[in-house]
């Protein structure tokens, strides 16, 4: 990774996509676990899933979340003593409509702090294309410090397209959603770590704690990073 490249690309459009980071062999595994782990979770078919607490259910995403240069980018920009946020996984089926445009403001008054507040990742277990879902983004939008307050044309909406492995990086403050999947086949799924600074109130976010089993079993750092949100049950 040219983490400067990457850092400069967040500063100024408020999105990145780096290929080739993960293994495709990795990739294609995890897609196949997280489908299962779905199909477990979510009965109904929804065409739009989003799995929260996947750190509870699958091992397989710790060494991602403890990523080496995607923890320097965090730190970077939320302080050494940034914690983790939230892992989930996403799966847009085909025929699903695309998502609402939002900015990941945590109920943060407006303006939004000019410090970045939750840098988000996405890795891609699939190929994301204009058609099958990927994530729309509204590039400069974080200099905005609010909430959409407008519905952006197509024009401003940006597939963040890639082959699988690679990630794609954002701020939390940039406008964004899920694409429709508009393909007869093509199932897009993706792996959502988030990272917030150490200020943030974890419980702003809704997000799922980590189970005090799971907890005692993982590496050293994602316990640190994982401290502040631990539940015995």
């Amino acid at each position: 990774m040219d983490l400067e490249k990457i850092k400069a690309g967040l500063d100024d459009t408020g999105y990145c996509i780096v290929e080739g980071v993960m293994p495709v062999e990795e990739a294609d595994r995890m897609a196949d676990r997280y489908f299962e782990l779905h199909k477990q979770h979510f009965p109904n078919q929804q065409s739009y899933q989003s799995l929260q607490g996947l750190l509870n259910y699958d091992q397989m995403c710790w060494s991602w979340a403890l990523h080496p240069q995607i923890l320097e980018l965090a730190c970077h920009y939320l302080g050494r003593n940034m914690r983790f946020a939230e892992a989930c996984s996403k799966w847009v089926m085909p025929g699903a409509k695309a998502g609402s445009v939002h900015a990941d403001g945590l109920g943060l008054s407006e303006p939004f702090p000019s410090n970045m507040w939750l840098f988000q990742t996405m890795w891609m277990l699939t190929d994301f294309t204009e058609n099958n879902g990927s994530t729309l983004m509204v590039p400069f939008s974080h200099r905005l410090r609010c909430n959409p307050n407008m519905i952006p044309t197509n024009e401003c909406l940006i597939p963040a397209v890639g082959r699988r492995g690679s990630v794609l990086l954002w701020h939390g403050a940039l406008w964004h959603a899920s694409g429709a999947n508009t393909t007869s086949s093509q199932h897009r799924i993706g792996l959502n770590l988030a990272y917030i600074p150490f200020w943030l109130n974890h419980a702003v976010g809704g997000w799922p704690p980590v189970f005090l089993e799971v907890f005692q079993r993982m590496p050293r750092l994602l316990q640190e990073l994982n401290q502040h949100r631990v539940t015995a049950s």
